[in-house]
């Protein structure tokens, strides 16, 4: 019963996702006809620093391919974070191929440790050499 509810759950929360990504997605295309689109932010101060940026272009990624870059960092008395995620599509920009691909990543290091995550995913006719074996194979 209990795996039931969590399915129940999951499915509400890919509904959700799903419903914000439409018009998400209409909103960024009206972005991408501005080709391109930056914003940047720094801030330090006694306890720390911080810097994040986000850029977007359309068109001028090879044949009409478009990609998007978020990057976060931050450091502080307690240690230092940082998050990048990349997505690209379309177009023979995309490796020639006219595929798509995401990419996250994030780190972490502090008092107590440091850890590091990655997630890779790529579809249509991505090269994706840069991934090719998987997993396992990035790490032998």
């Amino acid at each position: 019963m209990k795996g039931h509810l969590v399915m129940q759950k999951m499915l509400k929360r890919t509904i959700a996702a799903a419903a914000v990504a439409a018009p998400m997605t209409m909103a960024l295309s009206g972005l991408a006809s501005a080709d391109t689109y930056g914003q940047t932010q720094q801030h330090a101060g006694a306890d720390g620093a911080m810097s994040t940026s986000q850029q977007a272009s359309t068109g001028g990624h090879g044949d009409g391919g478009s990609s998007y870059n978020q990057n976060w960092q931050q450091a502080g008395p307690d240690g230092a974070d940082s998050s990048s995620v990349h997505s690209s599509t379309g177009g023979s920009g995309h490796g020639g191929k006219g595929g798509a691909s995401y990419g996250q990543t994030s780190q972490h290091a502090g008092p107590d440790g440091a850890s590091s995550s990655g997630t890779h995913a790529s579809t249509g006719h991505s090269d994706g050499s840069h991934h090719s074996g998987g997993l396992l194979r990035s790490l032998l």
